[in-house]
This record gives structure tokens, C-alpha cells and sequence, in this order.
């Protein structure tokens, strides 16, 4: 599976977006990059967030993220959180 970035920020990718978060191109059902290295934090509590526009992502990866662009990285359309979810079996 390939990802590239493009310069607006965008990612085009092959990977499967509702079992991989595409900022961070781990798999959503592992704890993303910011729950990983925090130790005070239960890996197993990583939220995925799930978007108007359907796509879903680690919520630590894609809060960095709308920081500086304020749009979903695979469609572009404005990011509006939809839900949080718990638990991937939920998506």
C-alpha cells in the first residue's frame, strides 16, 4: 500500500480509510503515534473521530492536524468532527 503527500496537505493513498488513519498510517485499531509514546495514557482509550464527510482518523493525529488545515486530508472538504468513537468495531 502506498501514500504520498501533496503539498496542500492532502494524502492520496490505496490504503483502506476506514482501517487506516491516513495522517498517521497506523491502523485504527492501534493507538496512534501521540497515545504510544505518552505513558500516562491507556493505549487501549485511543479515540478514532469520524467526520462529516465520513472518513475516520486517530483523533490526537487529525486535532494536530486541523491546527493548519482545517480540512480533511483525503477530500479536502472542511473537517466537522461527526462522532467519536470508542471502539473500531464501531466504524
Amino acid at each position: 500500500m502506498s501514500s504520498a503527500k501533496d503539498t496542500d496537505g492532502s494524502y492520496h493513498t490505496d490504503n483502506d480509510c476506514t482501517t487506516t488513519c491516513q495522517i498517521c498510517q497506523e491502523k485504527l485499531s492501534d493507538s496512534c503515534e501521540s497515545c504510544h509514546y505518552n505513558d500516562d495514557f491507556d493505549t487501549s482509550d485511543c479515540i478514532i473521530a469520524k467526520g462529516t464527510c465520513g472518513h475516520h482518523f486517530h483523533f490526537h493525529c487529525i486535532s494536530r492536524r486541523i491546527k493548519s488545515h482545517a480540512v480533511c486530508p483525503i477530500d479536502q472538504i472542511d473537517w466537522v468532527f461527526e462522532e467519536y468513537i470508542h471502539n473500531v468495531d464501531n466504524l
